[in-house]
């Protein structure tokens, strides 16, 4: 139940398609967890006046947010460093280069063809810290 004296934090999922190959868990204060599913919020209600949320999948986490709980509602989203724009973009480019080489034998083309599968690897395995994050929602201010 939610009051106006109480603090509530709610953790949105993005709708990213390397999120839905992850199971996110939610830390709350290094040690309530709590598993956030793609279309369902995660409803957090806050008794300490400062309160720390990290996200992880076992192998990735996000850095650790600090959220100032004051009486209101709090929104924040769970993102990831490849957008769904750069995972298309990048299969495209690849497929595109692939197919080039194929029809010309050019092995330049072959080179080209593997930059974003390893730029994709370098930042999923290598930025590890960087590649889920959680950012805050800020309500649209009516005119």
């Amino acid at each position: 139940m939610i009051t106006d004296t109480a603090c509530t934090i709610i953790l949105l999922r993005n709708r990213h398609l390397l999120l839905r190959l992850l199971k996110l868990r939610i830390i709350v204060n290094n040690h309530d967890i709590y598993e956030c599913k793609e279309k369902e919020p995660v409803i957090l209600s806050c008794s300490e006046p400062l309160t720390k949320l990290m996200v992880t999948n076992g192998f990735h986490s996000s850095r650790e947010v600090s959220v100032k709980c004051k009486p209101g509602i709090r929104v924040y989203e769970i993102g990831c460093n490849i957008d769904n724009i750069q995972l298309l973009t990048g299969l495209f480019m690849t497929f595109l280069f692939f197919c080039i080489y194929i029809f010309s034998g050019i092995r330049f083309f072959m080179l080209f063809a593997n930059i974003p599968i390893v730029i994709m690897l370098f930042l999923y395995y290598l930025k590890r810290k960087n590649f889920i994050f959680i950012y805050p929602l800020n309500p649209r201010k009516s005119k």
